[in-house]
């Protein structure tokens, strides 16, 4: 089990003057964490009108860091010692990353694969 953690790299985004969303810093973001991140993300989110649906909802958190402290903070807690955790109740290892990120109103909690491996995306 792998956890990746993009917070930090969240709050890089969104020290821009305007605190807009800029959907090109957005993709090389999403770009670091999988290559393939971004296109799934984008088209997922194709069935949505973006300035009305989701736009909005993403300036809106990128806006409330005390909220995405409070959201970064329990994902650290949820997932501390998680893998020992479920190896001690399960009994086995599992292969999956478990990936904190900034989406585009999609997969708050995406079971999918990314570069063929079982990913569990936990958008912001």
């Amino acid at each position: 089990m792998k956890i990746i953690d993009t917070y930090n790299d969240v709050l890089n985004l969104i020290k821009n003057p305007n605190r807009r969303f800029n959907k090109n810093v957005w993709e090389e973001y999403a770009k670091s964490i999988y290559k393939e991140l971004p296109k799934k993300c984008l088209n997922d989110s194709k069935s949505y009108n973006f300035e009305n649906d989701v736009l909005p909802i993403i300036e809106a958190t990128l806006n409330s860091e005390d909220r995405l402290e409070k959201l970064h903070n329990s994902f650290l807690l949820s997932t501390k010692d998680l893998n020992e955790r479920f190896k001690k109740v399960f009994g086995i290892d599992v292969e999956v990353d478990i990936i904190l990120y900034l989406g585009l109103c999609n997969g708050a909690g995406w079971a999918t694969t990314l570069d063929g491996k079982p990913t569990i995306l936990l958008g912001i």
